[in-house]
């Protein structure tokens, strides 16, 4: 009797509802997990249209020449089209500045010539027929072979529409600087060439496939 005893009241100590005492929290159990976390907050730096830049130059949106020249190799394409219109901008506000930044420019805008987004290299067209006309062929002169470099690729280029207006951004460059341009020639013209026999090699694979299609109706 005395052991069933001492087992009934063990058992009845398990199922025991502990008092908690007013104000007092209860206890956690042992295999309790811990789910308290603790944030940190992130400190974003000011935006360059918001930045006090009234030392500096800078077009309509408030974007300094370096900004717009860095926003160019953007991964994204409207991001590059958009510093393309920015710094046309700038050319307008601050002709000056763009001239004494003028290896910086080409070296930036040149790599666009091979832009893979139709829209961004319609944006380089369109600043360079507004740009390079008001330079002199002098100024020009240092920067052309790295212009041609670009040029010969687009032009060599797998994409249709890269090949195309690289024989606009060709056209626009031999206007400003004639001369300096014809010493190119010889790197040039194989690239122009190799340019032509693509073309006439897709016309004609488009013909036969034209006709092809005719016959079979």
């Amino acid at each position: 009797m005395p052991r069933s005893s001492k087992k009934k009241q063990k058992k009845a100590e398990d199922f025991k509802k502990v008092k908690l005492k007013v104000g007092k929290k209860k206890a956690p159990a042992a295999n309790a997990t811990d789910t308290s976390f603790t944030a940190r907050a992130i400190v974003v730096g000011v935006q360059s249209i918001s930045a006090d830049k009234s030392a500096q130059l800078t077009n309509s949106h408030n974007h300094t020449l370096k900004e717009l020249l860095a926003q160019m190799r953007h991964y994204s394409a409207p991001t590059r089209k958009d510093s393309v219109v920015g710094l046309g901008d700038f050319a307008a506000l601050h002709p000056a500045a763009l001239r004494a930044e003028l290896g910086a420019v080409i070296s930036a805008t040149v790599r666009l010539v091979v832009d893979n987004e139709p829209g961004v290299r319609r944006q380089l067209l369109r600043l360079y027929g507004t740009v390079l006309p008001t330079l002199e062929p002098r100024e020009l002169a240092p920067f052309v072979p790295l212009a041609v470099i670009f040029t010969c690729s687009a032009m060599t280029h797998i994409l249709d529409d890269i090949r195309a207006d690289a024989v606009k951004f060709l056209d626009l460059l031999a206007d400003a600087a004639p001369a300096t341009v014809a010493q190119f020639a010889p790197r040039v013209l194989p690239s122009f060439f190799s340019l032509l026999e693509t073309s006439t090699a897709a016309a004609d694979g488009a013909r036969t496939e034209a006709n092809a299609r005719t016959a079979l109706l």
